[in-house]
């Protein structure tokens, strides 16, 4: 039987990916930490630091993305106290400004307990 707090962990992290492929930026705003200690890595880009830039990021991803899709293979689950994270590999397929790609990413998004809930304060990924 799965422990609930891994289980708890890896439904934060399915509920990034599913605020991630409907392209909804309120439901993003759910899965984050608010905070200024936000962190997040898109493949090439530059680290993006605070809740309000990582939103940017978020908001202008959405705004230039027709469709998103992930397969989350390998996914790792590790909790110490109140901050867990979710190693996995990203399978995506992607139409972005009309152009469709397929491609995988390594990516860690590192999570913060707050009351019973998981907020992502990091996200990562990598080609």
């Amino acid at each position: 039987m799965e422990d609930p707090e891994i289980a708890s962990l890896l439904e934060a992290n399915l509920k990034f990916y599913e605020a991630f492929s409907t392209l909804d930026i309120e439901a993003m705003d759910h899965v984050w930490e608010p905070s200024d200690r936000t962190r997040c890595m898109h493949p090439g880009w530059p680290l993006i630091t605070g809740w309000q830039e990582v939103r940017q990021s978020w908001d202008n991803i959405f705004n230039n993305t027709t469709m998103m899709h992930f397969i989350i293979t390998e996914a790792h689950p590790v909790i110490e106290g109140d901050i867990g994270w979710v190693d996995c590999i990203e399978n995506v397929t992607s139409l972005v400004d009309g152009r469709a790609a397929s491609f995988a990413a390594r990516s860690t998004n590192i999570f913060a307990k707050s009351g019973d809930r998981w907020l992502m304060v990091h996200h990562h990924a990598s080609p």
